[in-house]
């Protein structure tokens, strides 16, 4: 949990995690028809959730090599933003 001070000095409580994404393209069924293939592609999506309203609060989606800690502060600058325009935009 990390906590995260608001425009209005409130202090936010962030959970951050990830989740690995397999990504598919159109020759996804001939591996599964015939069997090996070539390699699959995973992405990253890092996520932050305010713990109080269960809201998530910042995403970016990176390389499967890429670790929550690397991702911090554009999550952060994300809330940052938030602040100024008033919400998330996806």
């Amino acid at each position: 949990m990390f906590g995260y001070p608001t425009g209005s000095r409130t202090l936010r409580h962030l959970v951050i995690d990830s989740t690995g994404l397999k990504v598919h393209d159109e020759d996804e069924w001939k591996v599964r028809k015939h069997g090996a293939g070539k390699r699959r592609t995973w992405r990253k999506l890092h996520v932050a959730v305010d713990t109080q309203s269960q809201e998530v609060v910042a995403v970016e989606l990176t390389t499967n090599s890429v670790g929550d800690s690397e991702v911090l502060p554009g999550l952060l600058k994300q809330l940052d933003e938030q602040d100024d325009k008033g919400g998330l935009s996806l």
